[in-house]
């Protein structure tokens, strides 16, 4: 993990191949991850990733999932600032390497860094056939709604990727919600799960991903004033996902007495 950094060390030592995972490739912008941690887009110690790249003879494998914005934005930018990379643009999240070490596709390319990793990742149906303009499109508009601008949810529901990725879905539920309209993102978010659900390979997406979905509606429920379908929603996400703070958080606000959480081993968890 650490994409960033596993390309920039592999640049700078020029001695073998790479495998990135979700780099971070124009660092310090609105939504980033390196934004969180304090990076700026203007900060003089980084490095011009294309001029060590210019000299790279080794075989260098960028892979990026194409249902998160910021990933989306690397790959369309990795074609301009690394084209020699070879890029993986996967059915996946930004936690695509956690995605690939579930399948088993991880343990296979690194046990003799001799498999072709395109040819693994077409195993498993991963490949995203999604446009190059609209890569670029749908990260432009995840940065514009990290930054807090207005992002219109047509602007996304007319790209044809729309209903086969979950990621521009979801986007577009959260600016629909952004708008006030509330009852149409809770159907977004909900067709967005729906298509998770009824898709093999979606389903085998990272659960913490996954839960971010229901718990999203959740609190557009709680924000509507429908605390019974919160309640309703919040017990079913219990049930299928790992339990953590914000969902216990939940739980106490909308005065669950007591939640069954099958996947911490516990058997019932009173709130107070």
């Amino acid at each position: 993990m650490g994409g960033y950094g596993a390309l920039l060390t592999g640049l700078r030592r020029q001695d073998g191949e790479i495998h990135a995972f979700g780099p971070e490739l124009r660092l310090g912008r609105p939504g980033y991850q390196s934004t969180g941690y304090g990076i700026c887009a203007n900060d003089q110690r980084l490095v011009d990733l294309a001029s060590l790249a210019d000299a790279f003879s080794r075989e260098l494998n960028l892979y990026f999932g194409c249902f998160d914005a910021v990933d989306a934005a690397g790959a369309s930018s990795a074609k301009e600032l690394l084209p020699k990379a070879r890029r993986h643009l996967l059915r996946s999240t930004h936690a695509n390497h956690d995605h690939l070490y579930s399948l088993n596709i991880i343990r296979r390319l690194i046990r003799t860094f001799e498999r072709d990793p395109a040819r693994e990742l077409a195993s498993k149906q991963l490949n995203c056939g999604i446009a190059e303009c609209e890569l670029r499109i749908f990260g432009n508009l995840g940065e514009a709604f990290a930054s807090g601008a207005v992002v219109d949810p047509p602007d996304l529901a007319q790209l044809e990727a729309f209903h086969l990725n979950p990621g521009i879905m979801q986007l577009a539920a959260k600016a629909q919600a952004r708008a006030g309209d509330l009852d149409k993102a809770l159907d977004t978010m909900a067709e967005t799960e729906a298509l998770i659900e009824n898709d093999p390979v979606l389903r085998g997406l990272p659960k913490r991903w996954r839960k971010q979905l229901p718990l999203q509606r959740v609190n557009w429920f709680l924000e509507a004033g429908r605390p019974e379908m919160a309640r309703r929603l919040l017990t079913e996400t219990l049930e299928r996902f790992p339990a953590d703070e914000a969902m216990l958080t939940l739980a106490k606000q909308l005065e669950l007495r007591c939640i069954a959480l099958p996947h911490t081993g516990a058997t019932d968890l009173p709130i107070e």
